[in-house]
């Protein structure tokens, strides 16, 4: 016959836990330091309390980075701006304005330095006094 189990704490084990409310214990990391290739770690009773911490600190800190994959201004098509610059002859603020637009781009600056690459390469592109013009 089974031995019945011995209630050691009254915490209540079907409660979620209140990410939030997790403390950093005077004895250990609890997911500051978390590497699942330490020994220390692999012994811990708390690795998957450890695991969610670790996981909640990563994103934070990452959080805003930028990385080079993620431009959206690659798709932007030369023949397209070509096109809206010849039929609607924007100001150099309407045509950032509208490349931001379209891409979801948050930084002028660097729908600005697409811009100057752009007018490089399109030699027919020219600006005169603040409106791009098309020859």
């Amino acid at each position: 016959m089974r031995t019945p189990s011995i209630h050691k704490t009254d915490y209540d084990i079907m409660k979620p836990i209140n990410k939030q409310v997790i403390e950093q214990p005077a004895q250990g990391c609890f997911g500051v330091e978390y590497d699942n290739r330490a020994s220390e770690c692999k012994r811990c009773a708390d690795n998957l309390l450890c695991m969610t911490r670790f996981q909640q600190n990563v994103i934070k800190s990452q959080a805003g980075r930028k990385y080079m994959g993620d431009s959206t201004l690659d798709t932007v098509s030369y023949d397209y701006c070509i096109e809206y610059i010849r039929v609607n002859e924007p100001t150099v603020g309407e045509m950032i304005d509208h490349i931001m637009e379209l891409t979801n781009h948050p930084s002028k600056e660097d729908v600005t330095d697409w811009l100057v690459s752009f007018k490089k390469v399109n030699p027919q592109i020219k600006i005169k006094n603040q409106i791009f013009k098309c020859c």
